[in-house]
């Protein structure tokens, strides 16, 4: 399982934003796919959220769906 995350700056309408590291406010999308570049699940939080937090919650929701990630590479942990 590959992991990424991007920050997104939204109007008024996105809800519950955060401040990510560049200091911007806005949300972030958590995205893992596997080596064939398929999407695995995905999840929409504050910025202000670590990967390492949604990493957790978007590994379970992948063994839920019956994935069963062998190896899990990620960016900025």
């Amino acid at each position: 399982m590959i992991l990424d995350s991007h920050s997104i700056v939204f109007g008024s309408q996105a809800g519950i934003r955060g401040t990510d590291g560049k200091k911007v406010r806005c949300i972030k999308r958590h995205v893992p796919t596997c080596s064939r570049g398929l999407v695995l699940a995905a999840a929409v939080t504050a910025a202000n959220v670590h990967d390492t937090q949604a990493a957790g919650w978007l590994l379970d929701g992948a063994v839920e769906a019956g994935r069963m990630p062998v190896l899990v590479k990620a960016d900025g942990i």
